[in-house]
């Protein structure tokens, strides 16, 4: 499938293989923090990585922002870490949009070029909390 979700605490991966509508994406994306809340009713927050190392995907600004407002709605049971792990400078220039959207919407997000680079991130923050 080209858009999955996996949740294991505190930490939920979305990750995208190849193209995905963009659509399909989204409702991928509020099912996957549906399940997670599912999975934790007590309302602990949720760190969130982004795996779009293998995604060939070229979004569009406007869709990069609704992304963005799609995960703002649920800033009551994510953490504001949102990490995004990326390959590629297409890739890289777009995870940095998204990361400016999202930051605006109150979320910390920062750029990685591993998955392994971005778990370490989310693990050090969580040390921190």
């Amino acid at each position: 499938m080209p858009f999955t979700y996996d949740i294991r605490r505190p930490v939920i991966r979305f990750t995208v293989v190849r193209s995905v509508n963009f659509n399909a994406s989204l409702a991928k994306m509020k099912e996957g923090l549906a399940a997670a809340r599912a999975a934790d009713p007590e309302e602990n927050r949720w760190d969130v990585i982004f795996d779009l190392t293998a995604a060939t995907d070229v979004r569009t600004r406007d869709e990069l922002r609704g992304a963005a407002m799609a995960l703002a709605q649920h800033t009551h049971m994510i953490s504001r870490r949102v990490a995004l792990a990326v390959a590629g400078e297409v890739n890289v220039e777009k995870a940095r949009s998204f990361a400016e959207f999202t930051a605006q919407l109150g979320h910390e997000p920062r750029v990685f070029e591993t998955v392994r680079d971005a778990e370490a991130w989310l693990k050090a923050e969580r040390s921190r909390d």
